[in-house]
């Protein structure tokens, strides 16, 4: 098998799993279908890296994770939010989903024409939908006009161009920057081990405001080198 082909294989289980994720929302399976995104955010995760390690990114493959991107972390968060809450304002509840996916989509078009950053301009499609299934599985009650709130939000930050930091770029080369890295997955443990359940919403949380907020994780536990360029494609985080 063409080495190539495994990246591709990861991206189509991003999308097997949206896709789930869809089926399942119509029978209002909410919570499986939030583990499903989670799922899938592992599968996104894992494309990139593997397509950089056996050098072979390339634009079918790009083009390819933007069309599970959109059905994984557009199309199906924006479902599981109308049938956690939204459904109750009818029309313009399923609005408010079809904005969210429209941004993503414009998020993601807007991505595959830009050239490699060392940041991300707007948040991520995959943060968007990976906050969204975080607060399902928390099991936090919100109202309706939150929720309609974070749509708003979610879609606004990613079509913006506030700056999220790409957390790829963090190096385990640095022994600093090792040690900062390591303290924030300890922190991250034990959130887990306190409450498996809030913990994922209040890490994706944090990331979510780093940007207005202007914290660039990725540029902070980095190894910085005068000289070096980042001559890498950005993937989606």
């Amino acid at each position: 098998m063409k080495k190539e082909r495994w990246p591709n294989f990861l991206t189509s289980g991003n999308l097997m799993c949206g896709v789930l994720a869809l089926i399942l929302l119509s029978r209002e399976h909410v919570m499986a279908a939030a583990w499903l995104i989670g799922v899938a955010i592992v599968f996104d995760f894992l494309d990139g890296k593997i397509a950089r390690l056996l050098g072979v990114s390339g634009e079918f493959g790009k083009e390819f994770d933007s069309l599970a991107d959109i059905v994984s972390f557009g199309a199906a968060p924006a479902l599981m939010m109308y049938v956690y809450g939204l459904h109750e304002y009818a029309l313009f509840g399923a609005m408010v989903g079809v904005i969210y996916v429209l941004c993503g989509a414009l998020r993601l078009a807007r991505f595959n024409l830009m050239k490699s950053k060392p940041y991300f301009l707007g948040l991520p499609i995959t943060a968007a939908g990976g906050f969204l299934a975080s607060l399902v599985l928390s099991g936090i009650s919100f109202p309706g006009p939150v929720i309609i709130a974070i749509m708003f939000a979610l879609s606004y930050l990613m079509v913006s161009k506030i700056k999220y930091g790409n957390l790829k770029r963090i190096s385990k080369e640095n022994p600093l920057n090792r040690k900062v890295f390591i303290f924030m997955v300890s922190g991250f443990i034990g959130l887990v081990i306190l409450s498996s359940r809030v913990a994922p919403f209040i890490a994706m949380s944090i990331y979510l405001l780093s940007g207005p907020l202007g914290i660039d994780w990725g540029e902070i536990l980095a190894k910085k080198r005068e000289g070096d360029e980042e001559d890498e494609e950005s993937e989606e985080a």
